[in-house]
């Protein structure tokens, strides 16, 4: 009997292709990422015929200068782990996230679903966050810049009062025999009024410097509870997203293992049926690249098509290997 392969299994096989050549695409973004650094860094491109980064980031890779500066940015401040993890959204929108430090880059992540997002969205929310954070870390530093400039005010008071004192108290007695016990008598009665004039106001400083310790304290914590309430939202986001990959992964398995023991008990080929079984799963895994697709494509065409671009010669090498 002739052995042949039917059109849905073909289909399963192309499906197969797709699914493992997407997996390809974004590792070599982050492996071009890398090499581009390291081009840059250490300045190989001289050995090549290059004058400048720029020249051969052009040129010879037919990137412009400023993506390639991007994809650079993206890599050292994400770093390979989280790239790996992201590559899906692209380098465009992984750019525009690394332009958040890391200290509040989980908090903005909670607040924005960057997938969703077109690219313009995110930069439009990547420019306000910024401003935001940049306003209060302004309000934190004039606030403790005015809570020093009055604590070295009343201390400045403080050291004055006795200078001033003396000095009156000299002024008082300067046309008097100099008795020691009349100019001390002198000099604590214009201590005593000097302290009781200035009482008043030494206490409406003290109160101003407790009020601007109190308004940094305020936006300190208040700063301190948005920093905690992100981590924690980001962090039961990652413990249900793995719960839900871990399960999916054994629900995956355990059909194979169904289908597998179906086919031994029917003599049927254990290959064949594994390699059916896995046909159906890449389906549906290239169908959420297909969705994916469509989504960059509404978002950056241009970068739709590079992508598509990639996964065609890598399925075309794929295919004369077979």
């Amino acid at each position: 009997m002739e052995n042949y392969i039917t059109k849905r299994e073909e289909a399963y096989v192309v499906h197969n292709r797709i699914l493992a050549n997407g997996k390809i695409v974004q590792t070599a973004l982050i492996d071009m990422c890398k090499d581009l650094k390291e081009m840059r860094d250490r300045a190989l491109y001289t050995e090549l015929g290059y004058d400048t980064f720029e020249d051969y980031s052009e040129q010879a890779c037919g990137i412009k200068q400023r993506q390639a500066y991007s994809y650079i940015a993206a890599y050292e401040k994400l770093g390979e782990n989280y790239m790996e993890e992201n590559a899906h959204i692209g380098i465009t929108k992984l750019e525009l996230i690394s332009q958040i430090s890391s200290y509040e880059r989980d908090e903005f992540l909670a607040e924005n679903d960057v997938e969703e997002m077109s690219t313009r969205e995110l930069k439009k929310q990547v420019e306000e966050y910024k401003n935001r954070i940049e306003q209060l870390s302004f309000d934190l530093e004039s606030a403790n810049k005015e809570s020093e400039e009055l604590t070295q005010q009343i201390k400045d008071m403080q050291d004055s009062m006795v200078d001033s004192t003396l000095e009156e108290s000299v002024d008082a007695v300067a046309t008097v025999e100099p008795d020691p016990e009349m100019i001390k008598a002198a000099v604590d009665e214009a201590v005593r009024q000097s302290k009781a004039e200035d009482a008043q106001t030494i206490e409406k400083l003290k109160a101003q410097v407790k009020e601007q310790k109190a308004k940094v304290k305020e936006v300190t914590d208040s700063k301190e509870k948005e920093i905690k309430a992100a981590k924690e939202n980001a962090l039961e986001t990652a413990n249900k997203k793995i719960d839900q990959l871990i399960k999916e992964k054994q629900i995956s398995e355990e059909k194979l293992q169904e289908a597998l023991k179906s086919a031994k008990a029917a003599n049927a080929d254990e290959d064949v049926t594994a390699i059916r079984f896995l046909f159906t799963s890449l389906q549906s895994t290239a169908n959420d690249i297909k969705k994916h697709l469509d989504k960059i494509a509404s978002k950056d065409e241009q970068q739709a098509e590079k992508l598509s671009s990639v996964m065609k010669s890598t399925l075309n090498s794929i295919i004369e290997s077979i």
